[in-house]
Protein backbone atom coordinates (compact mmCIF):
# COMPACT_ATOMS: atom_id res chain seq x y z
CA UNK A 1 0.00 0.00 0.00
CA UNK A 2 1.18 3.65 -1.09
CA UNK A 3 1.49 6.49 1.80
CA UNK A 4 0.96 9.77 1.03
CA UNK A 5 3.01 11.74 3.60
CA UNK A 6 2.57 15.12 4.37
CA UNK A 7 5.91 17.21 3.50
CA UNK A 8 8.07 17.45 6.70
CA UNK A 9 7.09 20.22 9.27
CA UNK A 10 4.01 20.67 8.01
CA UNK A 11 2.61 19.96 11.01
CA UNK A 12 5.32 22.25 12.69
CA UNK A 13 4.10 24.97 10.55
CA UNK A 14 0.22 24.44 11.19
CA UNK A 15 0.52 24.56 14.83
CA UNK A 16 2.75 27.95 14.25
CA UNK A 17 0.09 29.34 12.14
CA UNK A 18 -3.26 28.63 14.21
CA UNK A 19 -1.05 30.01 17.07
CA UNK A 20 -0.18 33.53 15.62
CA UNK A 21 -3.61 34.01 14.31
CA UNK A 22 -4.81 32.87 17.88
CA UNK A 23 -2.70 36.01 19.31
CA UNK A 24 -3.75 38.33 16.48
CA UNK A 25 -7.35 37.67 17.19
CA UNK A 26 -7.59 37.86 21.38
CA UNK A 27 -7.90 41.03 22.47
CA UNK A 28 -4.98 42.59 24.83
CA UNK A 29 -2.70 39.76 23.87
CA UNK A 30 0.88 40.59 22.81
CA UNK A 31 0.70 40.18 19.29
CA UNK A 32 -2.32 43.27 19.41
CA UNK A 33 -0.28 45.24 21.91
CA UNK A 34 2.21 45.11 19.45
CA UNK A 35 1.02 47.31 17.27
CA UNK A 36 0.76 49.86 19.38
CA UNK A 37 3.77 52.72 19.37
CA UNK A 38 5.59 52.92 22.48
CA UNK A 39 9.16 54.34 23.43
CA UNK A 40 11.05 53.29 26.64
CA UNK A 41 9.05 55.49 28.79
CA UNK A 42 5.82 54.84 27.26
CA UNK A 43 3.01 55.51 24.41
CA UNK A 44 3.99 57.71 21.96
CA UNK A 45 2.94 60.87 22.82
CA UNK A 46 0.20 62.31 19.87
CA UNK A 47 1.37 65.01 17.58
CA UNK A 48 0.41 68.37 18.47
CA UNK A 49 -3.00 69.10 17.34
CA UNK A 50 -4.89 72.46 17.04
CA UNK A 51 -8.88 73.45 16.88
CA UNK A 52 -10.52 75.91 15.54
CA UNK A 53 -13.30 77.51 17.77
CA UNK A 54 -15.85 80.43 16.98
CA UNK A 55 -18.16 82.14 19.66
CA UNK A 56 -20.46 84.93 18.87
CA UNK A 57 -21.57 87.65 21.67
CA UNK A 58 -24.98 88.23 21.33
CA UNK A 59 -27.21 91.60 22.42
CA UNK A 60 -29.48 89.50 24.24
CA UNK A 61 -26.45 88.72 26.93
CA UNK A 62 -25.15 85.69 26.22
CA UNK A 63 -22.64 83.80 24.22
CA UNK A 64 -23.49 81.21 22.04
CA UNK A 65 -22.01 78.36 21.96
CA UNK A 66 -21.65 78.74 25.65
CA UNK A 67 -19.14 76.12 26.23
CA UNK A 68 -16.06 74.34 23.97
CA UNK A 69 -13.78 71.87 24.67
CA UNK A 70 -10.08 71.62 23.51
CA UNK A 71 -7.31 69.13 24.17
CA UNK A 72 -4.34 69.78 26.78
CA UNK A 73 -1.42 71.64 24.92
CA UNK A 74 -3.16 72.00 21.69
CA UNK A 75 -3.70 75.77 19.66
CA UNK A 76 -6.83 76.72 19.75
CA UNK A 77 -7.85 79.11 17.22
CA UNK A 78 -10.38 81.50 18.32
CA UNK A 79 -12.46 84.03 16.71
CA UNK A 80 -14.91 86.35 18.70
CA UNK A 81 -17.83 87.72 16.35
CA UNK A 82 -19.81 90.86 17.82
CA UNK A 83 -23.28 91.16 17.38
CA UNK A 84 -24.62 93.62 19.92
CA UNK A 85 -23.98 97.65 19.02
CA UNK A 86 -22.63 97.91 22.41
CA UNK A 87 -19.49 96.73 24.34
CA UNK A 88 -19.06 93.01 25.27
CA UNK A 89 -15.53 91.25 26.47
CA UNK A 90 -14.76 87.75 25.97
CA UNK A 91 -12.38 86.82 28.99
CA UNK A 92 -11.16 83.27 30.01
CA UNK A 93 -9.77 82.70 33.81
CA UNK A 94 -6.71 80.71 33.86
CA UNK A 95 -7.76 78.81 37.22
CA UNK A 96 -8.99 75.40 36.38
CA UNK A 97 -12.20 73.98 37.74
CA UNK A 98 -13.09 77.48 39.62
CA UNK A 99 -16.25 78.95 39.32
CA UNK A 100 -16.20 82.79 39.75
CA UNK A 101 -18.62 83.89 42.52
CA UNK A 102 -21.69 85.02 40.84
CA UNK A 103 -21.81 88.07 43.85
CA UNK A 104 -18.49 89.40 42.77
CA UNK A 105 -18.84 93.26 42.06
CA UNK A 106 -17.19 94.61 39.16
CA UNK A 107 -14.05 95.61 41.86
CA UNK A 108 -13.97 92.28 42.60
CA UNK A 109 -14.17 90.73 39.67
CA UNK A 110 -11.18 93.08 38.40
CA UNK A 111 -9.64 91.92 41.11
CA UNK A 112 -9.61 88.90 40.80
CA UNK A 113 -8.14 88.86 36.96
CA UNK A 114 -5.45 91.23 38.31
CA UNK A 115 -4.27 88.35 40.80
CA UNK A 116 -5.20 85.71 38.10
CA UNK A 117 -4.22 86.93 34.38
CA UNK A 118 -6.82 85.49 32.02
CA UNK A 119 -5.33 83.20 29.45
CA UNK A 120 -7.52 85.46 26.77
CA UNK A 121 -8.89 88.75 27.12
CA UNK A 122 -10.30 90.49 24.29
CA UNK A 123 -12.22 94.29 24.40
CA UNK A 124 -15.05 93.29 21.44
CA UNK A 125 -15.37 97.17 21.07
CA UNK A 126 -19.13 97.94 19.55
CA UNK A 127 -19.40 97.11 16.27
CA UNK A 128 -21.54 94.61 14.96
CA UNK A 129 -20.21 91.94 12.42
CA UNK A 130 -16.54 92.76 13.83
CA UNK A 131 -14.27 89.64 14.56
CA UNK A 132 -11.47 89.12 16.66
CA UNK A 133 -9.06 86.65 16.72
CA UNK A 134 -6.71 84.66 18.92
CA UNK A 135 -4.53 81.91 19.12
CA UNK A 136 -3.99 80.72 22.47
CA UNK A 137 -2.60 76.92 24.06
CA UNK A 138 -4.57 75.12 25.65
CA UNK A 139 -3.52 74.23 29.42
CA UNK A 140 -2.00 71.20 30.19
CA UNK A 141 -4.20 70.58 33.13
CA UNK A 142 -7.43 68.94 32.11
CA UNK A 143 -10.17 70.70 33.75
CA UNK A 144 -12.92 73.41 33.54
CA UNK A 145 -11.89 77.00 32.33
CA UNK A 146 -15.20 80.02 33.02
CA UNK A 147 -14.98 82.44 30.60
CA UNK A 148 -17.00 85.64 31.11
CA UNK A 149 -18.24 89.41 30.17
CA UNK A 150 -16.28 91.45 32.44
CA UNK A 151 -19.29 93.96 31.63
CA UNK A 152 -22.29 91.80 32.22
CA UNK A 153 -21.27 89.40 34.73
CA UNK A 154 -22.57 86.96 36.00
CA UNK A 155 -25.43 86.72 33.17
CA UNK A 156 -22.68 86.19 30.33
CA UNK A 157 -20.81 83.29 31.09
CA UNK A 158 -19.62 79.87 29.80
CA UNK A 159 -17.28 77.10 30.06
CA UNK A 160 -14.48 75.54 27.88
CA UNK A 161 -13.63 72.00 29.08
CA UNK A 162 -10.16 71.20 28.44
CA UNK A 163 -10.33 67.28 27.94
CA UNK A 164 -7.87 64.70 27.75
CA UNK A 165 -10.05 62.47 25.63
CA UNK A 166 -11.15 63.93 22.15
CA UNK A 167 -14.30 65.51 22.02
CA UNK A 168 -17.37 63.24 21.05
CA UNK A 169 -17.74 62.75 17.17
CA UNK A 170 -14.21 64.18 16.38
CA UNK A 171 -12.25 60.49 15.76
CA UNK A 172 -13.22 57.44 15.20
CA UNK A 173 -13.87 54.71 17.78
CA UNK A 174 -13.31 51.59 15.32
CA UNK A 175 -10.29 49.27 15.57
CA UNK A 176 -6.72 50.97 13.86
CA UNK A 177 -5.43 49.59 10.90
CA UNK A 178 -2.66 47.68 11.21
CA UNK A 179 -5.27 45.98 13.81
CA UNK A 180 -7.93 45.33 11.01
CA UNK A 181 -4.91 43.92 8.43
CA UNK A 182 -3.31 41.97 11.21
CA UNK A 183 -6.96 39.97 12.32
CA UNK A 184 -7.38 39.68 8.25
CA UNK A 185 -3.82 37.98 8.03
CA UNK A 186 -4.69 35.67 11.13
CA UNK A 187 -8.31 34.52 9.73
CA UNK A 188 -6.43 33.34 5.97
CA UNK A 189 -3.52 31.84 7.69
CA UNK A 190 -6.31 29.75 9.54
CA UNK A 191 -8.30 29.35 6.52
CA UNK A 192 -5.38 27.91 4.37
CA UNK A 193 -4.23 25.60 7.36
CA UNK A 194 -8.09 24.13 7.16
CA UNK A 195 -8.03 24.01 3.58
CA UNK A 196 -4.69 22.06 2.66
CA UNK A 197 -5.55 19.79 5.80
CA UNK A 198 -9.38 18.79 4.53
CA UNK A 199 -7.66 18.24 0.83
CA UNK A 200 -4.57 16.43 2.23
CA UNK A 201 -7.03 13.69 4.27
CA UNK A 202 -8.69 13.61 0.91
CA UNK A 203 -6.22 12.00 -0.97
CA UNK A 204 -5.12 9.68 1.94
CA UNK A 205 -5.65 5.63 0.50
CA UNK A 206 -8.01 4.31 2.62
Amino acid sequence: MTTVREPRGFGTVAVALLALAVTLLVPGSVGAAALTPTSPSGPIEPATTSVAVNITATSDLSFVPDSFTVLPGETVHLIVTQAADFPHTFTLASLVNFSIPSSDTPSELAAFFNAHPPLVNLSLGSTPGSLHPFNFTAPSVPGTYEFVCLIHFPTMTGVMTDSASAPSGSGSSGPPILEIIAVGAGVGAVVIVAVVVVVRRGHRPH
